[in-house]
């Protein structure tokens, strides 16, 4: 186990976080602030999908968490610089027609691809020998790699060659160099892929610590039986330090203010899977939804905390325009590019409509009463463990009475519902807290806690 002076601890961040999702950008601040908080003058470092962003969100060092980039899980890298060579112009005629002539060849046109498929994958297997040797490098400079929270157990965005092979890599690599590997609250999503559970299981098994955000997540994990006394513990974004919090900010007239995030799930856009038999339904009903509470003279604001999302807004908006201008209420689209710019927004409205887990999560922090239209489990049980099952509806079979039944229902119980999610919101940030502090014992210097030490703790 490594020793090292308070000043000079070095930890590592893990997570596919490309600057885009906001709950992910919650994640981390609650992350960095919690361990400067707790040691101070702690060097961080974060190994991400887009290294350059997240750097210029967190003012943090970051490096890329994988080589080997597949659909729907790549390393975004940063714009080629002013003075790169320029790309050629259209190639000449030339060569053009003798491209056409080499492929009436055809032995010799399908020689030549096999011939070009063996290049891009040494090509592929030289940059991944070279990230791991830099990997190993760089953790044997390191005390501590965090795998910080987040749904970061699965393959429903890349498959198995995606972030659960990455978690393996990091787990061997933190092995050689013996660097302790932990997973703080995370978040068990699909696993559809066999070659994904075993990359996963030996990811597990590599970890020094492991806890759940919840434990529906854990139960997932059953048949790896080693995670039988693992504990559960909050998501990570609970324990991110809020701005002072408004009772109510209901506008003019005492009419209030309604916060609308629509999600891309199942769309053409940029979702790894489409289903516009439940897209489509989807959007005209919330569509419907604003525009009823429009016509009540309600404010509504629509807004993004993924910016796979910002095209569902801008068509949103865009089809609402035109009833918006008839109407008694106020439409707005609120840019939410940052996680001061939705939790600034989240001061402003007294109801929020969203999907996303971490949409709902932020909303709730700020005891802002949520309708979940819930895309996934994980929404569900959150809805749940907070005592707002009777306001999450199912995407897939959702109507405009249900919507606008939950919608009213809320809005008689609110103040219930605030003390509710305020009550449990403090539970969580004291689960937390243990669990950050049960990362390192310091007496002199800081030691890694035994594992089974911090899983008490958590429980």
């Amino acid at each position: 186990m490594k020793h090292c002076d308070s000043r000079q601890l070095s930890i590592g961040l893990l997570t596919p976080y490309t600057g885009g999702n906001l709950g992910d950008g919650a994640i981390q601040e609650a992350v960095i602030a919690n361990l400067r908080a707790r040691f101070p003058g702690c060097r961080l470092q974060a190994f991400t999908l887009d290294p350059v962003n997240t750097e210029r969100l967190h003012q943090i060092p970051c490096a890329p968490l994988t080589a080997l980039s597949v659909p729907h899980y790549r390393v975004n890298t940063a714009p080629a610089p002013a003075d790169a060579p320029k790309p050629m112009a259209d190639e000449p005629m030339a060569v053009q027609r003798l491209k056409e002539a080499v492929k009436k060849i055809a032995p010799l046109y399908r020689l030549a691809q096999f011939a070009r498929q063996v290049a891009k994958v040494a090509a592929c297997l030289s940059a991944e020998a070279r990230f791991l040797r830099d990997g190993y490098r760089t953790l044997k400079g390191l005390d501590l790699l965090i795998v910080s929270g987040g749904g970061q157990l699965d393959d429903y965005w890349g498959g198995p060659w995606g972030h659960p092979f990455s978690l393996l890599k990091w787990g061997v690599l933190a092995r050689l160099a013996n660097t302790p590997y932990l997973f703080l609250s995370v978040g068990t999503c699909a696993i559809e892929s066999r070659l994904s559970f075993h990359f996963v299981k030996w990811a597990l098994r590599l970890a020094d610590y492991r806890s759940y955000r919840d434990a529906r997540s854990k139960q997932r994990l059953e048949k790896m039986a080693f995670t039988g006394g693992d504990p559960v513990c909050p998501d990570l974004a609970f324990s991110l330090e809020i701005p002072r919090r408004s009772v109510s900010s209901v506008g003019a007239g005492g009419r209030p203010v309604v916060g609308v995030s629509p999600i891309a799930y199942l769309s053409s856009h940029s979702w790894p899977k489409s289903d516009l038999g439940t897209y489509e339904p989807y959007i005209a009903t919330l569509k419907s939804f604003v525009a009823s509470l429009l016509a009540e003279g309600t404010t509504v604001i629509l807004y993004f905390t993924d910016s796979t999302d910002k095209v569902v807004v801008r068509e949103l908006a865009g089809e609402l325009q035109s009833f918006a201008a008839d109407s008694p209420g106020t439409l707005a689209v609120q840019p939410t590019e940052t996680v001061a710019e939705l939790l600034q927004l989240m001061g402003r409205v007294d109801y929020v409509v969203a999907s996303r887990l971490h949409g709902v999560i932020l909303a709730h922090l700020m005891d802002r009463p949520v309708v979940a239209i819930s895309y996934d489990t994980k929404v569900d049980t959150h809805m749940n463990e907070l005592g707002q099952q009777e306001y999450c509806l199912d995407i897939h079979r959702l109507e405009l009475a249900a919507l606008c039944r939950a919608y009213a229902a809320l809005r008689g119980e609110s103040q219930a519902a605030r003390t509710r999610i305020s009550a449990q919101a403090a539970k969580y940030r004291s689960l937390l807290a243990a669990q950050y502090d049960g990362l390192l014992n310091y007496s002199g210097a800081r030691v890694l806690t035994p594992a089974r030490a911090m899983s008490r703790r958590c429980q």
